[in-house]
């Protein structure tokens, strides 16, 4: 009794690694495509922003986007969640903005960039402006 036990918890285990590694190698072979599509939607979210600028329609550029959004969803890359407080795991911070509230010390304060996970990996961290207090001086 003791002995069956002791196959299947080992088993068990040899599947879960199992499952773990193609999880892995799905994520290494696919990587470039992940991250070209990535790019792809940055271009097109640029593009959106120089239209409205512009004043000019936006729908089409929209649309594109979102669907690459879609086609990553099915992919299982999801956006990372940037409110909040910055995490060194899904963030990367490209700048600091001063404040006077110690409340908003390492909260993040605006994301340049999307970041994007796979399965828990990050593919892409959320590029941010992370908030730094720094004590008004008395006069």
């Amino acid at each position: 009794m003791a002995h069956d036990q002791a196959r299947e918890r080992a088993f068990d285990a040899l599947h879960d690694d199992l499952v773990r590694q193609r999880g892995d190698l799905e994520l290494t072979l696919k990587r470039s495509l992940y991250l070209g599509l990535l790019k792809l939607y940055d271009r097109l979210g640029e593009g959106v922003e120089l239209a409205e600028a512009a004043g000019e329609p936006t729908r089409r550029l929209v649309e594109a986007r979102d669907e690459i959004l879609e086609l990553l969803d099915v992919e299982g890359v999801t956006p990372i969640d940037a409110e909040g407080e910055f995490d060194r795991h899904w963030h990367s911070a490209v700048a600091r903005v001063d404040t006077s509230s110690e409340s908003l010390h390492g909260k993040v304060a605006l994301v340049h960039r999307r970041g994007f996970v796979k399965g828990g990996k990050v593919l892409r961290p959320t590029d941010v402006t992370v908030y730094r207090f720094t004590p008004q001086e008395v006069s």
